[in-house]
């Protein structure tokens, strides 16, 4: 064990030398600092393996309707009447295009997302800011 000060602000930085034929993935690196304000007469545990987190949990999302449906009475709101079959295809392709995307990116809620962009999409449009 190894006792030394540290203050506010200082950084305490750990280097690990494997001595054999192990690689940096096969080893781990855990250590418990031990803070002690001798003032108080406490002391405080950190250890190194609670400060690392496993990565998160894809989330499971459920659709309220399929993403045809969905795109369609996006469509309507926004343009007040029915899309065109193709309309509807590449309006589904782009919905999985960016759910792809945004789940790829690690996106809190890609389906929400992907929704929101579409809606950007369709009031972008010329047809939407324009009327004939």
């Amino acid at each position: 064990m190894v006792d030394f000060d540290v203050k506010k602000g200082d950084f305490i930085d750990t280097i690990v030398d494997e001595q054999s034929s192990k690689t940096s993935d096969s080893f781990s690196n855990e250590f418990t600092f031990s803070l002690s304000n001798v003032a108080a007469g406490t002391t405080v545990a950190y250890k190194s393996q609670d400060a690392v987190k496993p990565p998160p949990k894809p989330s499971t999302y459920t659709l309220g309707a399929p993403l045809a449906d969905q795109a369609v009475h996006a469509w309507r709101l926004a343009y007040v009447r029915q899309p065109t079959r193709e309309e509807t295809e590449l309006a589904v392709t782009y919905l999985k295009g960016q759910l792809s995307l945004l789940a790829e990116q690690e996106n809190t809620n890609p389906l929400r997302q992907a929704m929101a962009n579409f809606c950007q999409a369709l009031i972008s449009s010329n047809e939407f800011l324009y009327s004939d």
